[in-house]
């Protein structure tokens, strides 16, 4: 996991040298692929809107000023600013390779329903990135109870829903 050190260094290098800032996309781009891929249930969508996620970041990172956040939040307010991207299909290398992670995107996201953003990014951070409770919060200026009771709660539906069991 990335400490918040790593993550102001990295947003130095960055803001230095503009090549450093591939540093970032190879360290994020999993996470924020997958939160793309859980919002709207396609990989090809989903690759689109990362790959916009990370060239707006590029060119806000001269912007950016540490607050003590994770980089990852950041990134996180980086794709709700963009609208995302209707459903194409993907280029042939980018399916292959990430097929697997998309496909068990596109079934979390059929279980899940549609959630609200947090409660997306939440359950990125919690399953995909091993984020604790604790770093959740802060992400969302929430309690780590919070952060827990959104989490539970998702995962509650998921398994309803995976058992047939539309209440709740």
């Amino acid at each position: 996991m990335i400490r918040h050190e790593d993550d102001r260094r990295l947003i130095a290098a960055a803001q230095a040298d503009p090549a450093a800032f591939r540093a970032i996309v190879e360290l994020y781009y999993d996470p924020v692929f997958r939160c793309c891929a859980l919002r709207t249930g396609d990989a090809g969508a989903a690759t689109a809107w990362a790959a916009a996620v990370f060239a707006r970041a590029q060119t806000e990172v001269q912007r950016y000023r540490w607050d003590g956040r994770p980089l990852l939040a950041w990134l996180f307010s980086q794709a709700r600013a963009l609208a995302a991207p209707q459903p194409q299909p993907p280029e042939a290398e980018t399916a292959a390779a990430r097929a697997d992670l998309a496909r068990a995107c596109v079934e979390a996201r059929r279980l899940l329903g549609r959630v609200d953003a947090a409660t997306a990014e939440a359950l990125v951070l919690y399953f995909t990135t091993g984020y604790s409770f604790e770093e959740i919060a802060t992400l969302h200026d929430s309690s780590p109870e919070s952060a827990k009771i959104r989490i539970y709660r998702a995962v509650v539906k998921a398994c309803r829903a995976s058992a047939g069991d539309d209440e709740g």
